[in-house]
């Protein structure tokens, strides 16, 4: 329970980086259908067998099937044919794929159980060097009629993800209904040859077997410098938290500066996650300041807020002089997230946070192209330049160096790295968060509007009377052209 009527939620994950390649792999953009080669190129075709035992490869790859189905691609295994089901893809990249009472976007891949097996379809990926590993994985029912089945994400075949899925994603003609999305995100440190399985059948529950789309994503990203996590690592008794270790480790803890931080849970639209709760007089300082003091900083956060609020530092690395960074929210405009940095001043987005509302915001500095982007939700809602140098700047969390602009609200997460991201890297992270915590931006492909959120910007408030009473003399006829709906 929250502990007054305000609270403001945020996860932060901090990046700060130097220009560096990282890998990134896709279960669709590394499809390969040669019957000769698997596993190829780090991904394997096979099944789990029922009844527990050993990943089984595929043995049997189809590139199309001409004429009636060109691009249904798939791997099952041909004696007996069909065991261990089915891993597909529609090849084609601007259409979609509708047979067998199943339906694909383009380039979609999927996973499909055999009726008469309790075999789980599984792709496979295979860590190809020891490093730290940021995995997103979505599973969504692709059958028309209902996908009922459970979905799990093994690592060396131990299972650290299982859900069930009942429900139809939706397309152009039939709607989507039940329970059609299960999302999985996690950063894994691997050593070379582990293996990630994403399998598709009946596991947990007495579930029927029936096509699912398995969306996996991952990317290689560098060892973080500061981890801090609520869900590990938190020193506290009955008084409050002393103390909140770093899990990258690198040893740079945070120590309580201020008030008395509390470990407390919160609820986000993915379930309820542990969470450092701060009260407006809280914050902690970081062991080793000069580790955050570097020219380009990627931060990404998750945050809801409750009631209007001004001029809060969620984390910094700043001097009461102005020098350095600090992401918080603005101090001219209430709710609305602003990135500091002493050259170029304070970007603030051009969109306010609507109470109770999570959000990915991600504050961006280059500092080798002195670009500065602030998105919402993984769309850009700010630009412009700027840099940073540090003057006697300490790192904290919860409040600007010295005790000013403090936080009123909880945190999840810090992450922070030394090793420029790429941009499918960024992608990664946001997405990773995103399914996380359940967030997704309003009008993705599967957004489902209240009936009353009649301007679709999810959110039902005045903005929809607003936009009936300017467009009821156009839009009182369904069936007129003018409608806006």
């Amino acid at each position: 329970m929250l502990k007054k009527n305000f609270v403001l939620v945020f996860t932060i994950v901090i990046f700060v980086l130097n220009s560096g390649y990282a890998q990134v792999w896709n279960n669709s953009d590394d499809w390969h259908c040669d019957s000769s080669y698997n596993p190829d190129n780090d991904w394997a075709y096979g099944y789990m067998p029922a009844g527990g035992g050993s990943f089984v490869l595929h043995n049997w790859a189809t590139c199309s099937t001409p004429p009636d189905y060109p691009d249904y691609s798939y791997w099952t295994t041909d004696a007996p044919w069909g065991k261990g089901g089915y891993t597909h893809k529609n090849m084609n990249p601007t259409d979609p794929f509708l047979a067998f009472g199943a339906y694909w976007e383009p380039s979609e891949t999927t996973a499909w159980p055999m009726n008469a097996s309790d075999d789980l379809p599984t792709f496979r990926w295979i860590a190809p060097a020891t490093g730290t590993y940021l995995v997103n994985a979505e599973f969504t029912g692709n059958a028309i009629g209902g996908t009922t089945t459970d979905v799990i994400v093994g690592l060396n075949e131990t299972p650290v993800f299982a859900e069930n899925i009942d429900g139809y994603r939706g397309d152009d003609t039939n709607p989507a209904f039940g329970t059609y999305r299960q999302t999985y995100g996690s950063v894994l440190l691997l050593t070379a040859g582990d293996t990630l399985d994403f399998s598709v059948g009946r596991w947990l529950n007495d579930a029927d077997h029936d096509c699912t789309g398995v969306h996996v994503t991952i990317a290689e990203v560098p060892v973080p410098v500061l981890w801090l996590k609520a869900d590990a690592g938190v020193v506290f008794d009955a008084f409050g938290i002393s103390a909140w270790q770093d899990q990258s480790g690198n040893g740079n803890d945070a120590a309580t500066e201020y008030g008395t931080p509390l470990l407390a849970t919160a609820t986000f639209p993915a379930g309820n996650f542990a969470v450092v709760r701060l009260d407006g007089d809280d914050s902690f300082g970081l062991a080793n300041d000069a580790a955050l003091q570097t020219s380009t900083v990627n931060a990404f956060i998750v945050a809801s807020v409750d009631a209007a609020s001004q001029n809060q530092t969620v984390m910094a690395c700043a001097s009461a002089g102005g020098s350095g960074y600090s992401v918080g929210i603005s101090g001219t405009t209430a709710n609305k997230p602003v990135f500091n940095t002493n050259t170029g001043g304070a970007l603030e987005a051009s969109v306010e946070m609507t109470a109770d509302e999570p959000y990915v915001i991600s504050a961006i500095l280059d500092g080798g192209t002195s670009e500065k982007k602030l998105k919402i939700n993984r769309m850009e809602r700010a630009s412009g330049t700027g840099s940073v140098s540090y003057t006697s700047a300490a790192a904290t969390v919860g409040a600007l160096d010295g005790g000013s602009k403090f936080l009123t609200g909880d945190i999840a997460e810090i992450m922070i790295f030394d090793v420029q991201l790429s941009d499918d890297q960024l992608k990664a992270v946001e997405s990773y968060l995103a399914n996380k915590y359940g967030i997704k931006e309003c009008g993705d492909p599967d957004t489902q509007y209240l009936s009353a959120d009649v301007n679709q910007d999810c959110h039902v408030n005045l903005k929809d009377f607003s936009f009936v009473s300017q467009n009821w003399l156009n839009c009182n006829d369904p069936a007129s052209t003018e409608c806006s709906q």
